[in-house]
């Protein structure tokens, strides 16, 4: 059934400023368990940064340098993002409760900004509120939410959304939308694909600009983008992963595994389950694997549907294009340390409900009988609704309070799955505790092989610190820290805040004179850049001490892939 282009519904600002209060209240009631979580694997990275503790020149100047020691930190060029972290900072001091309300209300911002922009690509109101509701009680999103850290997340899909909704009348702010999202978070991207798709599925004279006038703020977008990744791409080489990817030289299995990937997060999106912190699924070996073979079909059909919209220019296309490029970059097609994460169906989730509802709109609407119609969106709405309150369920009693600490989050991970990297730590902790040095250190041998190399777990957790004169732990201490020390040797004009890393790593393996040696070339550094700045040159900008970290359980720097 064709559809001719139609002027965008709009969805009055009143409307949106109660649709968002709302989304407000019911993700509070739904979040409560994690609101006073402890931080979590990165968090303290983040809130303890010294650039971020102030908002001075000099700490503004770091915070949007992308050789400093943030975007090291935040493992991306991510400047939006340590900015809005510095100014919680600012506000709250380390009241952790603030931080996660934060959170939570971009979530419901982001969930309300996604119901305007629904209905404004031609679904249904009724449909739109429904979708809105999905996104914002969906379980998958609680790792996005609950995680402090995270805040790039809806921060960046906010500025995304706002950006595409802006563009029509307000082209020169959409643009600057853009550019912050992208310094939010790179996966902000995926609006220059969508805004193409829009584009050119418009009517030229349902527009206030001409055909020309619109396609220069596309070609804007993209040379912003450009920009921005020729920054960005540097910091995530420079950051990667030293591990090669479990699949080798094996393309046949990198093939299978990627179409298993697929296959859960096909699962996760439509049914919520398969979630958990840390996922560490196998390699799909086998070719009878039913995670390859159902990933296979769920990536044909998705892709037959996006091909037939395409062809019948439906702005459905739009959100089935949103899906594929959100989802292109963990995909696998290009190895991160970790396959599958909760948090990377963020971005990803609105474009399958969006294709979903508009794809069901159109489908309802090709049936001429009006009574079957009616009694069709009905049951849709019913089924929808029933998913939307057992997923809402689920966040509260079963998701949000996995972030109520630490502990529970790495319980969650060796919970599901029992022979995972984290599995294999918590047990090297428990036989540390108990004083068996041999046990713990091939434990932790054991998470070594199946990829696990973030080790600073083993030197601030006090169980392992106890076994620091045991022979056989101090020997896989060595083996353990090996790799990155030979990393940060091979670099030739190493960072103040690489040369930091390599004394840690010495003074980790016992190597007091190596490690004095790094710290005097970093700080030789830092009185070299003060000076240039004008700045006394005693004294280093790292100096000052960050406030105590609150009770928590030791934290594993890198515990999550680059984000």
């Amino acid at each position: 059934m064709e559809r001719r282009p139609v002027p965008w519904p709009r969805v009055s600002k009143r409307q949106t400023l109660l649709l968002i209060a709302s989304n407000c209240v019911i993700a509070v009631l739904l979040y409560w368990p994690a609101l006073h979580g402890t931080p979590v694997s990165d968090d303290l990275a983040t809130l303890y940064l010294p650039q971020l503790q102030t908002l001075s020149w000099e700490n503004l100047r770091a915070i949007v340098d992308p050789t400093s020691p943030v975007s090291a930190t935040l493992f991306n060029y991510a400047p939006v993002h340590a900015l809005l972290t510095a100014l919680e900072i600012r506000l709250f001091g380390f009241d952790l409760l603030a931080f996660h309300l934060v959170n939570v209300a971009f979530h419901a911002l982001v969930s309300g900004l996604l119901v305007v922009l629904f209905v404004r690509t031609g679904i249904p109101r009724a449909a739109a509120l429904l979708g809105g509701l999905v996104f914002l009680v969906h379980p998958a999103n609680v790792e996005a939410i609950a995680w402090m850290n995270e805040l790039k997340t809806p921060s960046a899909m906010a500025l995304a959304i706002g950006a595409l909704l802006a563009h029509r009348r307000h082209p020169a702010c959409a643009a600057l939308l853009f550019v912050l999202a992208l310094l939010a978070k790179v996966q902000a991207a995926v609006a220059l694909p969508v805004l193409v798709a829009l584009e050119w599925m418009r009517d030229p004279t349902l527009s206030r600009f001409g055909t020309l006038h619109r396609w220069r703020w596309v070609g804007v977008w993209a040379l912003l983008f450009a920009a921005f990744a020729a920054v960005e791409l540097p910091v995530l080489i420079g950051l990667g992963a030293i591990e090669h990817p479990r699949w080798g030289a094996d393309q046949l299995l990198h093939l299978r595994t990627m179409f298993a990937v697929a296959g859960r997060y096909l699962v996760m999106a439509f049914a919520g389950y398969g979630l958990s912190t840390g996922q560490e699924p196998p390699v799909a070996v086998s070719w009878a694997d039913p995670w390859w073979l159902g990933g296979l079909l769920g990536l044909l059909l998705l892709g037959a549907r996006t091909v037939h919209a395409l062809r019948r220019r439906r702005t459905e296309a739009a959100w089935w294009i949103w899906a594929a490029a959100s989802y292109a970059p963990v995909s696998q097609a290009v190895a991160t340390l970790w396959m599958v994460s909760d948090r990377y169906l963020y971005a990803v989730l609105p474009g399958l409900i969006g294709g979903l509802l508009l794809a069901g709109r159109d489908e309802v609407a090709s049936w001429h009988s009006e009574a079957l119609r009616s009694r069709l969106k009905l049951a849709a709405a019913a089924v929808t609704l029933a998913l939307a309150v057992v997923f809402a369920v689920r966040v509260r009693s079963e998701r949000a309070p996995v972030w109520q600490s630490y502990e529970r989050y790495l319980g969650d991970a060796a919970r599901h799955y029992p022979d995972g990297t984290t599995a294999h730590v918590l047990r090297a902790r428990q036989y540390a505790r108990t004083g068996d040095g041999a046990a713990a250190a091939e434990e932790l041998r054991t998470a070594r092989r199946r990829g696990w190399s973030w080790i600073g777990v083993v030197f601030t957790d006090p169980a392992f610190r106890a076994m620091s004169g045991d022979p056989q732990f101090q020997a896989v201490v060595r083996e353990l820290t090996e790799p990155w020390l030979q990393q940060a040797k091979a670099r030739s004009e190493p960072t103040a805040y690489e040369l930091r890393q390599l004394a840690q790593l010495h003074l980790w393996r016992g190597e007091a004179a190596e490690a004095a040696a790094a710290r005097e070339r970093a700080d030789a550094l830092d009185r070299a850049a003060r000076s240039a700045l004008g700045a006394p040159a005693s004294g280093s900008p790292h100096d000052g001490t960050p406030p105590v970290a609150p009770d928590a359980a030791p934290v594993e720097r890198g515990t999550s892939p680059p984000r």
